[in-house]
C-alpha cells in the first residue's frame, strides 16, 4: 500500500514540475513583453525586454508599418499572457495540493497556452511575415511542447 502511494506521489510530482515550469517560463515571457511595451512608449529604459514591438512591426509590414499598431497588438498579447500565467500558477498550485480540480485547471491552462501558439503561428502566415522573419516552426515547437505537457499531465493525473 505504501509503495502504491509513493508511486502516485512521484507521478503527481512530475505534473507539478511541468506546470510550475510552464508558469515560470510564461511569467518571464510576459514580463519581458510588458517591459518591451513600456520601453516602446519611452516610459522605462531597462534592458530586460523582449523586442516584440520591433518583431510585430516587421511582421505586420506586409500590410502596414505602424508602431502604434504593434504596441496595441503587444498590449493585447500581454493581457492574454497574464491570464495564461495566472491559470498556470493556479493549476500548478492546485496540482501540488492534490485538489480535485487540478487536472481540469491544468487542461484549461495548457489548452489556452496551446491556443496562443496556434494564434501566433496563424498570424505569422496571415501577415506573410515569413518573408521578413523566420517561419512558424518556432511557434510550432512551442505548441508541440505544450501539447506534450498536456499529454503527460493527462497520463499522470488521477481519473476524474
Amino acid at each position: 500500500m505504501k509503495t502504491m502511494r509513493n508511486k502516485l506521489a512521484k507521478r503527481r510530482s512530475i505534473g507539478s514540475i511541468l506546470l510550475a515550469g510552464w508558469a515560470l517560463l510564461m511569467t518571464l515571457i510576459t514580463l519581458t513583453n510588458l517591459t518591451d511595451l513600456l520601453y516602446s512608449f519611452g516610459w522605462i529604459s531597462w534592458p530586460f525586454r523582449s523586442g516584440t514591438v520591433d518583431y510585430l512591426t516587421k511582421a505586420t509590414s506586409a500590410y502596414v508599418s505602424d508602431k502604434a499598431l504593434s504596441q496595441w497588438l503587444l498590449g493585447v498579447i500581454v493581457v492574454g499572457q497574464f491570464v495564461i500565467v495566472a491559470m498556470l500558477w493556479r493549476s500548478a498550485r492546485s496540482w501540488k495540493l492534490n485538489k480535485p480540480s487540478a487536472a481540469r485547471n491544468a487542461r484549461a491552462a495548457l489548452g489556452l497556452l496551446a491556443a496562443q501558439w496556434f494564434v501566433f503561428a496563424i498570424s505569422t502566415e496571415l501577415f506573410v511575415s515569413y518573408r521578413v522573419l523566420p517561419d512558424t516552426k518556432d511557434f510550432m515547437l512551442w505548441l508541440t511542447a505544450t501539447l506534450a505537457t498536456l499529454l503527460v499531465v493527462d497520463l499522470v493525473s488521477d481519473p476524474d
